[in-house]
């Protein structure tokens, strides 16, 4: 318990400092960025021992595309996601300085869940999970950026033991990226 709110503490925080820093750096640019690619990571996740993120590659003024991954181990519990995700901004440039982004993406997801109560059985799942986030993105000049969001998802998960699970969610996001 005391952990759980130690994490939301930190996450707070660092909400307010990514809010307060959007404020005090004001960038005034006319023409959009030249980047042509952002690399993102995901904060939170990382918090609980999930590695994942996303490369978008920039297709026209309003939209990216690019190949998302997750990799997460805890405990006896393990698994992967591979997937496709794609920005379309619906206030301008996408690596322009504050954007508003619909971010709809599909993924693979499969995972391995060993139980050593029972006759220490492993039960692998593997589904698709898909979604779309509502985020704001600032960015600044030297590329850097940060993404904050709030979505939905559906996941399919059809285990090989037993019969097949259906899940629809919500969910928040944080990303830190660098664009180039």
């Amino acid at each position: 318990m005391k952990k759980n709110i130690f994490i939301a503490c930190c996450f707070l925080l660092f909400l307010s400092q990514v809010t307060f820093a959007s404020y005090a750096i004001e960038v005034d640019r006319k023409v959009p960025r030249d980047s042509k690619v952002n690399v993102q990571i995901y904060v939170p996740s990382l918090l609980l021992g999930v590695v994942s993120g996303d490369i978008n590659f920039k297709l026209s003024e309003r939209v990216t595309l690019g190949p998302q991954a997750s990799y997460y181990s805890y405990g006896g519990y393990k698994g992967y996601d591979v997937g496709l995700s794609m920005n379309y901004s619906l206030s301008g440039d996408v690596f322009n300085d504050r954007t508003w982004l619909l971010n709809p993406y599909v993924s693979y997801t499969y995972s391995d869940l060993s139980y050593d109560v029972l006759e220490n059985k492993k039960i692998k799942k593997g589904g698709i999970i898909t979604g779309a986030n509502l985020v704001y993105q600032w960015m600044w000049d030297c590329g850097v950026n940060v993404h904050l969001g709030v979505g939905a998802y559906y996941s399919s998960k059809k285990p090989l033991l037993h019969i097949g699970e259906t899940h629809i969610g919500g969910m928040c996001l944080l990303s830190i990226g660098y664009a180039f």
